[in-house]
C-alpha cells in the first residue's frame, strides 16, 4: 500500500491550494486527480493564431479576490480589468446597456443577507419594491450569474455573495490555467498523479485508506476532499462514514448549471457592431440571452452564456444543438443572414460541466434554509478529513478566489489537527 502523510482528492484550485500550504509547511503530500491535467474547472485552451486564451471553465476574477491577483503576480499573469460599454443589441441595432446593472443593483440591494426566515431568492426578487422591467433584469442576472434556481437557492446566501464580489470584473490575459500551473509549480512529480480516480475515502481517527478505480489502495494520517459539490452529492466518490454535518452540507448546497460556447470569428463582435469597447452583450435570444467579448484583449472571441435551470435544458441537447442556437442567436443579434452568421464562425468551443463525470456541474449555490449547513460542512472532522471547494467559500462560493482561500484555509486547520506549526502566508512572488 501506498502511503503519505497527507492525501489530497482533486487537482483544482482548492485542492492545488491545500497541497502546497501542507507542503511549505513540512507534510509529505500525495496529490490524486481523476482527470488527466490539473485545474478542474479551470481549463483554458490556447488556439496559435488567436490572440487571447479560450477559458473553457473558470473566466472572471470577480471583486477584489487578493489571493487571486497574489497568485496570478507570483506566476506572472497580467489581470486586467474590464473597461468598456455593456451594449443592447436586437437586428444589428445597438442601443446603451448600462441601466441593466443599474437594474439589478436597484433589486439586489435590497436582497437580506440576514432574513430569518430566509426565503428563495426569486420571492426575494419579486418582493422587491422597484418597477417589473427591473425584476425582470434581476431574475436573468441571479440565473445567470449565480447559475442559480430561483425557486431553490437561499436569498440570504445570494444577498450575502453580492456583498462579497461586488460589481467589478477582470480577466487574465494569459489564461486561468497560468495559475493552476503556479500552485502546482511545489508539488514534485512524484507526489501528483493524474488519471488517479478515487471510488472510496474510508477513515477512522488517524487513519484514511483510499480505494481507487485501478491500482493499490493508498493509506494517509489525513485526508483533504476538494473534488466538487456535485461529485459528492451524487457519491461519485463515497465517504466511508459520511459525517452527519458533511451530509447536511451536501443537502445544502446544490450543484448549478452553466451553458456556455465560444465562439471564435473572423471579425470582431466590436468591428461588426462599430462599437470597439463593447464589454457585455444583452440579446433578445431565448436559449443564450447574455454575451460578453474579451475587451480589453484583442481578439475576435464572443461567449454566449446562459445559467440556472435553462442552462441544463439547454445542455441536454447536445453540442451540436447548442452550437446551432448560438448561431441564430448571432445572426438575431447582428440582423443577418443564418449563412453569413454561419460564415463569420470559425471555430466553436464548449464543455458540459454537468455532464462532465468529475464535476456533474458548474459551480454551486446555497439552497434555501441551507446556509447554516453550508458554513458547518467545513473544518476538520476527528482530526483526520477535512472538505475543501469553491462550495465552501461562503459569500466567494463559485468563484476561484472562493477555491483558493477554501484550500489554503482547509489547510492550515488540517495543520493545526495534526500539531504543525502555521507559520506559512500565500506568497506574493
Amino acid at each position: 500500500m501506498t502511503s503519505a502523510q497527507v492525501v489530497v482528492i482533486g487537482a483544482g484550485a482548492a485542492g492545488l491550494a491545500a497541497a502546497e500550504t501542507l507542503r511549505e509547511a513540512g507534510c509529505h503530500v500525495l496529490v490524486l486527480e481523476a482527470r488527466d491535467r490539473i485545474g478542474g474547472r479551470i481549463w483554458t485552451h490556447h488556439e496559435p493564431s488567436c490572440r487571447a486564451p479560450i477559458e473553457l471553465g473558470a473566466e472572471w476574477v470577480h471583486g477584489e479576490a487578493p489571493a487571486t491577483r497574489l497568485l496570478a503576480a507570483r506566476a506572472g499573469a497580467d489581470i486586467v480589468e474590464v473597461r468598456g460599454r455593456p451594449v443592447r443589441v436586437r437586428d444589428g441595432q445597438v442601443s446603451d446597456g448600462s441601466s441593466f446593472w443599474q437594474q439589478v443593483q436597484r433589486v439586489t440591494s435590497q436582497l437580506d443577507a440576514d432574513r430569518v426566515p430566509d426565503r428563495p431568492v426569486g420571492e426575494g426578487i419579486d418582493r422587491a419594491e422597484v418597477d417589473e422591467s427591473a425584476r425582470v433584469e434581476a431574475r436573468r442576472y441571479v440565473e445567470g450569474f449565480h447559475a442559480a434556481d430561483l425557486a431553490t437557492a437561499s436569498e440570504r446566501a445570494i444577498a450575502r455573495a453580492e456583498d462579497v464580489e461586488g460589481r467589478g470584473a477582470a480577466r487574465t490575459s494569459s489564461g486561468y490555467d497560468a495559475l493552476a500551473g503556479a500552485l502546482a509549480a511545489s508539488i514534485d512529480r512524484d507526489a501528483l498523479r493524474l488519471g488517479a480516480r478515487v471510488r472510496c475515502v474510508s477513515w477512522s481517527r488517524g487513519k484514511v485508506g483510499v480505494a481507487l478505480e485501478e491500482g493499490r489502495p493508498i493509506g494517509a494520517r489525513a485526508a483533504v476532499i476538494a473534488v466538487p459539490i456535485g461529485v459528492l452529492r451524487e457519491r461519485a466518490l463515497v465517504l466511508d462514514p459520511e459525517p452527519p454535518r458533511v451530509r447536511r452540507g451536501l443537502d445544502a448546497i446544490e450543484p448549478g448549471h452553466a451553458a456556455r460556447v465560444t465562439l471564435v470569428l473572423r471579425r470582431s463582435i466590436g468591428e461588426l457592431l462599430e462599437r470597439p469597447d463593447a464589454t457585455f452583450l444583452f440579446t433578445d435570444d431565448d436559449a443564450l440571452p447574455v454575451w460578453w467579448t474579451v475587451h480589453p484583449l484583442d481578439a475576435p472571441i464572443v461567449v454566449g452564456w446562459r445559467g440556472g435551470p435553462g442552462a441544463r435544458a439547454l445542455l441536454a441537447g447536445g453540442r451540436d444543438e447548442l452550437e446551432a442556437r448560438a448561431i441564430v442567436a448571432l445572426q438575431r443579434a447582428l440582423g443577418t443572414t443564418a449563412r453569413d452568421a454561419s460564415a463569420l464562425v470559425e471555430r466553436v468551443w464548449t464543455h458540459d460541466w454537468s455532464s462532465d463525470p468529475f464535476s456533474l456541474g458548474a459551480y454551486s449555490f446555497v439552497r434555501v434554509g441551507g446556509l447554516d449547513a453550508a458554513d458547518a460542512m467545513g473544518g476538520v472532522i476527528d482530526g483526520t478529513i477535512v472538505l475543501a471547494g469553491e462550495h465552501l467559500a461562503g459569500g466567494s462560493i463559485g468563484t476561484v478566489e472562493g477555491a483558493i482561500a477554501s484550500g489554503r484555509r482547509a489547510a492550515r486547520d488540517l495543520l493545526r489537527a495534526l500539531g504543525r506549526p502555521i507559520d506559512v502566508a500565500p506568497r506574493a512572488s
